[in-house]
């Protein structure tokens, strides 16, 4: 069960949530008949960073965006970049482009551990509202697309601190979204029971 969460709705680049965040390129505001005023970035560098991290601190959290993949754009589109101070620890919610569509890859790396998660045959079209989720439970890594769990792994224990978020690219400037996203969810998450049994 998810518990208190934080949503990051994307409107005009001046008003966005009067947060001091750090604009990159010109994403522009759009307005969608299905998920009304998005944000459009190009591709090419259109992005921003806020110097935040939603889920510093959580043993168990989730990250999911709404977003509009197009076609054109890179074939790694690494779309949002937690990073966090001082260290390698990080997690990412990612697309691959194929001429058949795109499929979702979502990344953690979090005490000493690298976890990613991505399927080359679980394609889905682009120019389609989609929502990819980043679950980590504090032992497994789960990857979900419009509700629907593509893929799971054993995680291992691991959490973020404090640190920055990157939205449209990574934060060394690679691998540019193109395309539309209307909403970002952050959230921590109910941690399953402990199936170990205390030793006889």
């Amino acid at each position: 069960m998810n518990s208190a969460h934080t949503v990051w709705r994307f409107e005009a680049p001046g008003a966005w949530r009067g947060r001091s965040v750090s604009w990159h390129g010109a994403p522009t505001a759009a307005d969608d008949p299905c998920e009304g005023r998005c944000l459009a970035f190009d591709g090419t560098g259109d992005a921003f960073v806020v110097p935040e991290n939603p889920v510093a601190g959580m043993d168990a959290f989730f990250i999911e965006a709404r977003f509009l993949p197009l076609p054109g754009g890179p074939e790694e589109q690494r779309f949002l970049h937690i990073q966090c101070d001082g260290s390698a620890d990080r997690a990412l919610l990612e697309l691959r482009a194929t001429p058949r569509g795109w499929y979702g890859d979502v990344f953690l790396y979090a005490g000493g551990r690298e976890r990613f998660l991505n399927d080359p045959e679980r394609l889905h079209p682009f120019g389609r509202w989609a929502t990819l989720r980043l679950e980590y439970t504090g032992r497994e890594l789960a990857q979900i697309c419009d509700g629907n769990e593509e893929l799971r792994a054993d995680a291992g224990p691991g959490k973020l601190g404090p640190g920055r978020t990157s939205v449209g690219r990574r934060l060394n400037g690679i691998s540019p979204f193109r395309g539309c996203i209307a909403w970002i969810r952050f959230g921590e998450l109910a941690k399953p029971p402990s199936t170990e049994t205390e030793p006889t």
